[in-house]
């Protein structure tokens, strides 16, 4: 959450180090630091650019105000927010990523696993585990989410799927730019690529 100069310079300086390596192919400030100007943040990266320690930026967790300051004072390469077929709210900064020629790496691609059907009312997370706390997994949702998951299942076994690969390719298939982050990319295969394009 603290995005001061001084903290970003000594976390890349860390990272190289800890990496042993002389650059970062892409760096993302992870949170938006409400008490330091997009624009203070983007002369920082721009400076980590030319000094070749990083070689890209991105933004996680920005809006369309926030991402056309910074991009102004520095090129944004790609934004990573939440995003799946039960968590559309970013979908609304998608033609600022046209405009601007920047990617969108999705987080929670299939909703913290939720989507994937591996999970019911009955399921149990271990005290540690932050699924238990997240919206989707409570019992009301699960409820409220039943006709969902049930067409996801449907399409699934129609095209020898799981229902993970067929919410990834939902995702993949929206827009050019978005490539689904984090464990989602595993989880698709060649056929599914296949039968959907």
């Amino acid at each position: 959450m603290d995005s001061r100069t001084e903290v970003i310079r000594k976390s890349v300086e860390g990272s190289l180090k800890c990496l042993q390596t002389d650059y970062i192919d892409l760096y993302y400030q992870h949170r938006i630091d409400p008490k330091v100007p997009a624009e203070e943040v983007a002369g920082v990266m721009s400076d980590l650019i030319k000094e070749g320690k990083i070689l890209r930026r991105g933004i996680s967790e920005t809006d369309e105000a926030y991402l056309r300051r910074a991009h102004a004072v520095c090129p944004v390469t790609c934004v990573q927010n939440r995003y799946s077929i039960m968590a559309r709210g970013h979908e609304k900064l998608f033609p600022v990523l046209e405009e601007l020629g920047v990617g969108y790496v999705a987080f929670g691609p299939l909703a913290n696993g939720f989507l994937s059907g591996a999970y019911g009312k009955d399921s149990k997370f271990e005290a540690s585990d932050f699924r238990g706390f997240m919206p989707q997994y409570k019992a009301g949702a699960i409820d409220a989410n039943r006709a969902l998951m049930d067409y996801i299942q449907e399409l699934a076994e129609a095209k020898g799927a799981t229902p993970a690969q067929i919410s990834l390719a939902w995702m993949i298939v929206k827009k050019p730019y978005i490539v689904p982050g984090h464990a989602g990319v595993f989880l698709l295969h060649k056929r599914l690529d296949e039968d959907f394009h």
